[in-house]
């Protein structure tokens, strides 16, 4: 069975230039509504939280991929 990510590489490779630049732009348009979404979180995070104090955090890495 193929994944998600497997499957939308098959159809880009269907489409035309023109639809690949939607494509982009949409989904460059879901990173920047993750990364708004993750900000808002931290905005309105408590200072210390027991998930830190517990030592339960995520790396830069794990939050925002490894090739941002």
């Amino acid at each position: 069975m193929s994944t998600a990510k497997e499957k939308l590489q098959q159809k880009i490779q269907l489409i035309d230039e023109f639809e690949a630049v939607e494509a982009l732009n949409f989904i460059e348009y879901l990173e920047q509504k993750r990364f708004k979404e993750i900000s808002e979180a931290l905005k309105n995070a408590p200072e210390v939280d027991e998930d830190v104090k517990a030592g339960r955090t995520l790396s830069y890495e794990e939050v925002f991929g490894k090739d941002e």
